[in-house]
């Protein structure tokens, strides 16, 4: 059985996160910090401290019982601490795959990656995974309908030149407006 990244613990914390707001509300009163203060802060915060500690703990521990496994003819997912629930997706159901390399997954070396089948809901994937770069290729190479296509082009928005020059270069747009002007013959 494989884990999936461990970024993953903090969409486990994530539920759980306004709990943590009262330690950090609780350290505002003691700014600017010194050692006095400090002590004082962890005398009276030692119970928001713990709270924090056990939603980390709770979530690692989830995370650890969260797993997946996979072959050539199924991927399959495994969830719950005291009730297992496990998720099977044979791969002759699969229809798409969607990756998203998120700027906030990236410094991390992880991907999300959600596996469609053509029974699912509208509003979300049968199965979404947040893994290492490299368990994402392993998994290309087992199971090919995951392989990108050869003939697939990522899609890019088109802007125009001056979208970009306004974007860019905000100082120089009444420039660019009026040679865009001229250009067209408006007078």
């Amino acid at each position: 059985m494989l884990h999936e990244h461990p970024i993953k613990i903090l969409r486990y914390t994530a539920k759980n996160l306004w709990l943590l707001i009262f330690p950090l509300l609780r350290s505002a009163h003691f700014f600017p910090f010194s050692a006095k203060e400090i002590a004082a802060w962890l005398h009276g915060a030692w119970f928001d401290l713990l709270i924090c500690v056990l939603i980390l703990t709770y979530s690692a521990i989830r995370w650890y019982f969260c797993g997946f496994m996979y072959n050539t003819e199924v991927i399959r997912r495994q969830s719950g601490i005291l009730l297992k629930r496990e998720t099977e997706i044979p791969c002759s159901s699969i229809t798409s795959v969607t990756e998203e390399h998120a700027f906030f997954l990236r410094p991390f070396g992880a991907v999300r990656v959600s596996i469609h089948t053509g029974a699912e809901d509208i509003a979300g994937a049968d199965m979404q995974l947040v893994l290492y770069k490299a368990d994402l290729t392993a998994i290309r190479q087992v199971i090919p309908l995951l392989r990108p296509a050869s003939d697939v082009k990522m899609h890019r928005p088109h802007t125009s030149r001056l979208q970009q020059r306004f974007f860019f270069k905000v100082v120089e747009l009444p420039e660019i407006c009026s040679k865009n002007c001229r250009q067209r013959n408006f007078s």
